[in-house]
């Protein structure tokens, strides 16, 4: 019999992949419709998203990965608190994604980027003359599928 921390567990999984399918078809859309700006910061979602997903369906591995990092943030909260920095390491440990996507000019490094557009401050600060092209949705577009295919 299920306890209450299971069934809980099992909505929250249930909730995510529900809302991962909505985020992946608003992000196709905005693609589509050369809204490249909105796919981004969607692509940047879906990546998060993904890994908290994996992350939720695998504690065993999670527990292992979190032995290799002496991290105290990381180790005193749960997934779904991590910060996207936080996921990445993580997941890199865990041996979902490459650290070479992780590192700087990697794809999910890419995609933490793009996601930053979001914010106001670092648009003026660090992205004054970013503009997203249709270049740089496909790449997000590709790693979003190879996370989907991995993580399903």
């Amino acid at each position: 019999m299920k306890n209450s921390k299971d069934v809980g567990e099992t909505r929250e999984k249930k909730y995510l992949t529900e809302h991962l399918k909505i985020l992946d078809n608003e992000a196709f859309g905005c693609w589509n419709k050369k809204f490249y700006f909105a796919a981004a910061v969607l692509y940047g979602a879906l990546l998060e998203g993904y890994l908290l997903l994996w992350c939720l369906r695998n504690p065993g591995e999670i527990e292992s990965a979190l032995t290799k990092i002496k991290d105290k943030n990381i180790l005193k909260k749960k997934p779904h608190s991590w910060k996207l920095d936080e996921l990445l390491r993580v997941c890199v440990e865990a041996g979902v994604i490459s650290r070479k996507d992780v590192d700087i000019g990697g794809r999910a490094d890419y995609i933490k980027e793009a996601r930053n557009l979001i914010h106001p401050g670092k648009k003026i600060s660090k992205y004054k003359e970013y503009i997203f092209k249709e270049e740089g949705i496909r790449l997000l577009n590709a790693f979003a599928n190879e996370l989907t295919e991995k993580i399903r």
